[in-house]
């Protein structure tokens, strides 16, 4: 059930949002002694005879069962006695809340504004439509995806730079947190320290405490460090994150315009 994480680490998630927090929630309540076994899903498809399966195999295929019967029906809100552990920043969507991955929310929201018009008016049923496939068919994910490869690159360069100019060791602790790999973020060689949290934190704006406790041990003063931290929050907003939305909804828009015209 989701993701392994490792010895002495809260849980890494990366969907079901909402039923993580409530995890960590009683993890970090209970000082990361509260734990979850992971146990290998879909048993159907490694033993289809069913002869080796243990209850937990039993359990994953009935829970398996449940949620495709459900699947694509409209669902009624959430018991609010189930999940009340939630963290106050959340993304919300047409009073939803998203619970998978948030880039993925985010792409999959603005390809549906684009394109639910459009289908409308030319009268394509979007239930038959594989928008993933015509993506690859008409090259638009590869256009995107190297332009917003350029934006995390140079957002990175520049970030890398700034901290050369204040600490080689703030500099190191940066790269423990954030690599560059292929034009992708992803987590750094540091993620088992105390005191740092992922890549994907460090660029949603929350900052890891490492970062703070390696500014101060550099003797930078808290006048020098809250600027940073404010000029780092600006490129964030302004050279990461508007960006790639810009670059998503532009394409979005060209590809409309195209089959307008």
């Amino acid at each position: 059930m989701g993701e392994r994480w490792w010895c002495g680490r809260f849980p890494k998630f990366n969907h079901s949002v909402d039923l993580w927090e409530e995890v960590r929630y009683w993890s970090g309540l209970w000082d990361g002694a509260f734990q979850l076994e992971w146990h290998k899903g879909h048993p159907e498809r490694r033993d289809p005879t069913r002869l080796s399966w243990c209850i937990n195999d039993w359990m994953n295929h009935v829970a398996g069962r449940v949620a495709a019967a459900e699947y694509g029906r409209s669902g009624v809100d959430d018991s609010s006695e189930c999940l009340r552990h939630q963290r106050r920043w959340r993304l919300m969507y047409e009073g939803d809340r998203v619970t998978s991955m948030i880039l993925d929310a985010l792409d999959n929201i603005q390809t549906a504004m684009m394109t639910e018009p459009m289908a409308k008016e030319q009268g394509i049923d979007m239930d038959k439509w594989d928008l993933r496939a015509t993506k690859e068919v008409t090259g638009y994910d590869r256009v995107v995806s190297l332009r917003v490869m350029n934006v995390r690159t140079a957002w990175y360069l520049k970030v890398k730079e700034k901290l050369r100019g204040m600490s080689i060791k703030l500099w190191d602790v940066f790269v423990g947190t954030v690599v560059l790999k292929n034009g992708m973020l992803a987590n750094g060689e540091g993620q088992g320290a105390d005191g740092l949290l992922t890549a994907w934190d460090a660029t949603s704006g929350r900052i890891p405490i490492l970062w703070t406790k390696t500014a101060a041990e550099e003797g930078i003063d808290d006048e020098a460090y809250k600027r940073f931290l404010r000029w780092y929050g600006e490129r964030l907003r302004k050279d990461l994150w508007r960006p790639m939305w810009v670059e998503r909804s532009r394409e979005m828009a060209s590809m409309k315009n195209d089959d307008i015209s």
